[in-house]
């Protein structure tokens, strides 16, 4: 059940970053237009994701509890998970901010109205992951600012993977991408990226001083936390670096294409490291929904 926990935490965080990051990019992005279209459909499928999969992590964490499938579905266990503890409220919340997004969409509303709504469902769903997680086990002084961090961890985790999304679409082959709307776009997510990366920066140092602390520091990689923290640190990394080169020589590359094929070239070299970086951020949620499941170093202390 724990296998199915991780996965499903996964699908969680992929469809947070879709709904939020997606929503948000269509607000500060004057190159991204206001048309539903493809972006549209994205976010469509992520606030379906996130009902779906929130609705089987109350199940399947339910399971986890309980010893099993057999008892996850029994109505009193999951009720009592549901309704009386944090974990299991979080994720009826994170079920239900997805199903308004879904009904958003469907319902016909247009413009920039539609892309604030979402935005504000998807800020809503990515909140609710402090009370499923680490953070909303934090007791005493720390409870609040943890949580509060965990907030904005993930808030700008969202921010950063679901401009990635967006991007792909705007370099898909078949769509040979319009020069000028994908260096735009890249162009207003500069200041946003930079403000994402500073976020997670800060709030990342918050967290591990809290689920490390300095008396665990010495023995963290002793732990299997610790040492799926230490790779999450270098895919992270990874991701990094790609973002670095992506502003600083495939951008404007992009910018100074003169011709045709120099502007395919540029294209080209921007999808390969676009998708190689929105795959980093995959894996870092994969490592981030890994982590959720085992005990920090300071609880081992």
């Amino acid at each position: 059940m724990e296998g199915a926990v991780i996965i499903l935490r996964w699908l969680q965080f992929a469809g947070a970053a879709g709904l939020f990051g997606l929503s948000l990019f269509q607000l500060y992005s004057p190159a991204s237009g206001e048309r539903v279209g493809r972006r549209g459909t994205l976010v469509l499928m992520s606030s379906g994701l996130i009902v779906l999969a929130s609705l089987g992590g109350l199940v399947a964490q339910t399971g986890v509890m309980a010893g099993g499938l057999a008892a996850a579905l029994d109505p009193t266990a999951l009720s009592m998970v549901a309704f009386q503890m944090g974990l299991g409220q979080a994720h009826l919340a994170r079920a239900a901010l997805g199903l308004a997004a879904f009904s958003l969409i469907l319902a016909g509303v247009r413009g920039r109205l539609l892309w604030w709504g979402l935005a504000g469902l998807g800020l809503g769903v990515c909140a609710t992951f402090a009370w499923s997680g680490h953070a909303g086990a934090t007791e005493g002084a720390l409870g609040v600012p943890h949580r509060l961090s965990d907030v904005v961890h993930v808030v700008a985790a969202g921010a950063w993977i679901g401009a990635l999304f967006a991007f792909l679409t705007m370099v898909g082959r078949r769509a040979g991408a319009d020069r000028q709307t994908l260096h735009r776009g890249l162009a207003e997510f500069a200041g946003v990226g930079t403000l994402a990366v500073a976020a997670l920066t800060v709030t990342g140092l918050i967290n591990a001083w809290v689920l490390i602390g300095p008396a665990a520091l010495p023995t963290a990689l002793g732990t299997a936390y610790g040492v799926l923290l230490a790779i999450k640190l270098v895919v992270f990394a990874g991701m990094l670096g790609l973002a670095a080169a992506n502003r600083f020589q495939l951008t404007p590359a992009l910018g100074r294409a003169e011709d045709d094929a120099a502007m395919q070239v540029a294209v080209d070299r921007l999808r390969q490291s676009l998708i190689l970086e929105t795959t980093l951020g995959l894996l870092v949620l994969a490592l981030v929904a890994a982590l959720g499941t085992l005990a920090p170093p300071a609880a081992l202390i």
